[in-house]
């Protein structure tokens, strides 16, 4: 598949904090820092992060409309993985971290400093091969693909040709002329504020680590240890 999106390749080390406000279109990006990888493969995320609880929901359109889980499924990750041979599983899990999860990614993965900085709060997608996830937007945010392949379809923002939020196949999306990119191992894909996106996970076994939402000085560190009395209101 030939990327339509801007395409920067950097040598490892060439991105230095503060890197977005110098980009107003989206970024694919290779060569970065190394990510630790022996942690992404299913089995060995199942190990690692089986305990710690997360929320799914098969109301996709409404989570990437509001950023909330309606009809919300109270499980484990562990629990989630063991169902993804099952015919009717949720598919894709999408969770923000804070505290132990956000130090627990850290220590299994790895994040350089360039993207440390660049968002405020950490989060861990995962799934297998599935519909996506609908157009919408929000802060800007990055993604880095420990394992799997994904497509992304995008567009700058402002109005578009097509109604967000809700589901659209792959041929109704690239018939309607949006920009699309393949996100492979290894790479990190970096969209500036309110950039419209849809996702598809292209793999049995998908798992990215990523941040969203603008950052000030000191603010990483206290949503990680949830000092409030540091975070901008």
């Amino acid at each position: 598949m030939t990327n339509d999106l801007l395409i920067c390749l950097f040598c490892q080390g060439s991105l230095e904090e503060g890197f977005e406000k110098e980009h107003t279109t989206p970024l694919l990006i290779e060569g970065t820092a190394p990510f630790n990888t022996a942690n992404a493969s299913r089995d060995a995320f199942r190990r690692v992060f089986a305990a710690n609880r997360v929320q799914l929901t098969r109301n996709i359109e409404f989570q990437s409309r509001s950023g909330t889980k309606p009809e919300a499924v109270n499980t484990t990750f562990g629990e989630w993985v063991d169902t993804l041979s099952e015919e009717n599983n949720i598919p894709f899990v999408f969770g923000f971290c804070n505290g132990a999860l956000c130090n627990q990614i850290e220590s299994s993965f790895g994040i350089p400093e360039y993207l440390k900085k660049s968002c405020m709060i950490l989060y861990i997608n995962a799934g297998k091969a599935s519909n996506g996830v609908a157009f919408h937007q929000h802060w800007q945010t990055w993604g880095h693909l420990l394992a799997g392949k994904k497509i992304w379809y995008v567009s700058e923002p402002g109005d578009i040709p097509f109604r967000p939020y809700r589901y659209a196949d792959e041929e109704q999306l690239a018939k309607a002329g949006f920009q699309v990119c393949e996100q492979n191992e290894g790479e990190v894909v970096f969209l500036p504020k309110d950039w419209w996106h849809a996702t598809f996970n292209k793999a049995d076994w998908n798992l990215a680590i990523g941040g969203q939402g603008g950052l000030a000085s000191g603010e990483y560190d206290a949503a990680h240890k949830f000092d409030e009395s540091k975070l901008k209101t």
